[in-house]
C-alpha cells in the first residue's frame, strides 16, 4: 500500500480515541473524515473541525490557540473562530461573526452577521447573537434582539449593572467635560443630560444619541487629556445596545470618576 492510500487518523479528545482524520488542504488543520469542509475554508494549523461539523464557504478556523469547530456545528459565509474558542452540538456561525478567545458557543445557538461573541462568554440553547453584537460577558440564552430580553443584552455586551430599572454606567469625554464628537456639547458633573437628536433606528450603533458603556471599554484607547463621567440610565430610554455600548435619549450624570 502507498503512503498516499494509507489512512491516516488523529486524536481529538473527546473520548473517541483515534479516528480516521486528514490535515486540511488550505491550512493544515485537522478534521475528522466524517466532518465536511469546504475547499474554499481555512483550517489553520492549530485548529480542528470534527464530529459531522460543517464548514463552508469561505470561513475561517484558525488562530495561535486551539479554535475548534466539533458535534453537529456549522460555519459558514466568512465567519471566523479563532483563539480557543469552541463552537459544538448543533450551533450555527455564519454571515460575518466572529467567536473568539475562550469563547464558547453550543447548543441550538445561532451567531451570525457582524456579530462578535469572544473572551469568555457563553452562548448556549436557543440564543441568538446578531447584527453587531459584540458579547463578550456572561451567559446568554435568549434571542438579544428581542426588546423583552434588553436586560440580558446589557449584561452580555457591556457588563453593566442593573438595579430598579437602572442601568449604571460610564462615559469618556474631553477635559472639559465635552463630547469627544462634538465639541459643543459638554455634559454636566453632576444632574440629567439629554440628547438634542436621537437615531431610533436599533440597529444602529453610532447613531445620533449619548453613548455609554463599562469602564474597561474606555481603557481600550486611553486618553491622558480626558475624564470618565459616571451616570445611570433608566431602561425605557435606552435605544439600542450594539458593540459593546449603549445609546441612550437622555441619563443623570452622577460625577466623575
Amino acid at each position: 500500500m502507498t503512503n498516499e492510500n494509507k489512512m491516516t487518523t488523529y486524536d481529538f479528545k473527546d473520548g473517541k480515541g483515534l479516528v480516521p482524520a486528514h490535515q486540511h488542504s488550505n491550512g493544515g488543520g485537522w478534521v475528522a473524515d466524517t466532518a465536511t469542509v469546504d475547499d474554499t475554508a481555512h483550517i489553520g494549523p492549530d485548529a480542528k473541525v470534527y464530529g459531522n461539523a460543517r464548514v463552508y464557504d469561505k470561513a475561517r478556523v484558525y488562530g495561535n490557540g486551539k479554535a475548534q469547530v466539533s458535534g453537529n456545528a456549522i460555519l459558514s459565509g466568512n465567519a471566523i473562530v479563532s483563539g480557543n474558542a469552541l463552537v459544538s452540538a448543533n450551533a450555527q456561525v455564519y454571515d460575518k461573526a466572529l467567536v473568539s478567545g475562550y469563547a464558547h458557543v453550543f447548543g441550538d445557538a445561532k451567531v451570525y452577521g457582524s456579530a462578535q461573541v469572544y473572551d469568555k462568554a457563553l452562548v448556549s440553547g436557543y440564543a441568538k447573537v446578531s447584527s453587531n453584537q459584540h458579547v463578550s460577558f456572561s451567559i446568554v440564552k435568549t434571542d438579544l434582539s428581542l426588546p423583552e430580553n434588553m436586560k440580558e443584552s446589557i449584561e452580555a455586551q457591556c457588563n453593566l449593572t442593573i438595579f430598579n430599572d437602572y442601568v449604571y454606567c460610564y462615559k469618556r469625554v474631553n477635559d472639559n467635560l465635552s463630547s469627544e464628537y462634538d465639541n459643543s456639547f459638554i455634559y454636566p458633573v453632576s444632574g440629567l443630560v439629554e440628547a438634542e437628536e436621537v437615531e431610533d433606528n436599533k440597529n444602529v450603533s453610532c447613531g445620533k444619541g449619548l453613548h455609554f458603556s463599562h469602564l474597561s471599554y474606555y481603557a481600550r484607547n486611553a486618553k491622558s487629556d480626558s475624564k470618565i463621567l459616571y451616570a445611570k440610565v433608566h431602561v425605557d430610554d435606552i435605544i439600542t445596545c450594539l458593540q459593546g455600548k449603549i445609546r441612550v435619549r437622555k441619563a443623570e450624570i452622577l460625577g466623575v470618576v
